[in-house]
């Protein structure tokens, strides 16, 4: 029988584990240097505050001196709307009008918002407006949203102690989109010369489903995930921030993992600091 100690204890170690995850899972680099800005808005915050994070963004967008680092790797969606806001047009014009133009259906919003799970002060009847309005500052559609809905839900209920199947029973609760709904129920049984190494969003969520289904640790699904993807990077990083969320940052931050050596300079003290700080507010 789990003290409550111990269930505390294993909340912290998934929730750290989203990011933790997420930073294994992406080998590029810029989804988890968005995901740290987001989640560190969370936490100065204490909750979902939209006009601070499209703030973190703009100045990540346009670097020193108004970031430390320079963006890169945010994909078509991103550099697009962020370029309209830094030539002075809001949030909700910026990203109507890229996805107007480009209809863009991509993953780049679940590859950073997942990180809303972690947070504990936002409770479950606030997550879904939580997560719309943070997919909505890049990503105009339905399907993103709901992509990044999927594993937000996923992602919260893993944290709280919810089995594999039954957690994505329940993160599909309030899905729509059968876009969405279809690559989810297929994952398990997709053969793998059938999945897609593109950036669509539904694409990428069955992808990753797949290779977490298909194995046992994290260590599997991820190297799995990413002999599969080569450079697109696209379903590495969500089969890291699910895993993170269903194995906990203990087992990849262990003493002979290699899984975070691309995590150069102070990034990586960066997001091991943002995930313990967060794991730390799960009571």
């Amino acid at each position: 029988m789990q003290t409550d100690d111990t269930a505390v204890d294993g909340k912290r170690d998934r929730c750290a584990g989203v990011l933790v995850g997420l930073a294994a899972g992406d080998r590029n680099g810029g989804p988890v240097r968005l995901a740290i800005r987001l989640l560190e808005s969370l936490l100065e915050k204490k909750g979902f505050d939209k006009s601070d994070v499209v703030e973190k963004y703009l100045s990540y967008f346009r670097g020193p001196p108004h970031d430390s680092e320079k963006a890169f790797d945010t994909g078509h969606t991103f550099f697009s709307v962020f370029k309209l806001i830094s030539e002075g047009r809001t949030s909700e014009e910026a990203s109507t009008t890229v996805q107007g133009k480009y209809g863009s259906i991509g993953v780049g919003a679940a590859h950073r918002n997942a990180v809303i799970s972690m947070a504990s002060v936002i409770d479950d009847k606030q997550l879904d407006s939580a997560v719309l309005s943070e997919t909505y500052i890049t990503h105009a559609n339905q399907i993103s949203y709901e992509v990044s809905l999927f594993v937000t839900w996923l992602c919260r209920q893993l944290i709280t102690g919810t089995g594999w199947e039954d957690s994505i029973k329940i993160a599909m609760n309030g899905l729509h989109q059968c876009e969405v709904t279809d690559a989810i129920i297929s994952a398990a049984t997709c053969m793998k010369s059938r999945l897609s190494k593109d950036g669509y969003a539904p694409a990428v969520l069955q992808a990753a489903l797949h290779f977490l289904h298909q194995s046992n640790s994290f260590d599997d699904a991820l190297n799995a995930s990413i002999a599969f993807a080569g450079c697109g990077n696209f379903c590495p990083v969500l089969v890291g921030t699910i895993g993170g969320a269903r194995y906990g940052a203990r087992v990849i931050l262990g003493e002979k993992s290699s899984l975070l050596l691309h995590c150069t300079g102070g990034l990586l003290t960066r997001i091991i600091s943002g995930a313990t700080n967060m794991g730390d507010t799960w009571k």
